[in-house]
C-alpha cells in the first residue's frame, strides 16, 4: 500500500500530498456546509505551490472560480493523506 507523504498544507484551507507517483491538492470549499474537492497536480503546479502557499490559494480561487475547469479535473471521491 502506498503512504501519503505531505508535502505543504494549510489546515481547514488544502493539503498537497504525493500518494505513489502522483501529486495531489484537497481543499475546502463552502461556508455554513464544507465541501472537499481533489484534483491531481501537475509536478510544476505541485512545486509553485510548495514555493509559494500564495500560488495555492489563487489556484483554489480559479479553480472555484471556473466550474468547467474544477468538473475537468476533480477526482470522483475526494481523497485525503494518512496521517501518522
Amino acid at each position: 500500500m502506498n503512504e501519503s507523504v505531505i508535502i505543504c498544507e494549510e489546515r481547514w484551507s488544502y493539503v498537497v500530498f504525493r500518494l505513489g507517483e502522483a501529486v495531489y491538492l484537497t481543499f475546502l470549499t463552502g461556508g455554513v456546509a464544507e465541501v472537499d474537492h481533489t484534483v491531481q497536480l501537475c509536478e510544476s503546479e505541485a512545486l509553485d505551490i510548495k514555493n509559494n502557499s500564495a500560488f495555492a490559494i489563487e489556484f483554489v480561487r480559479r479553480l472555484n472560480s471556473n466550474q468547467q475547469e474544477l468538473l475537468a479535473r476533480e477526482l470522483t471521491s475526494p481523497i485525503w493523506p494518512t496521517r501518522a
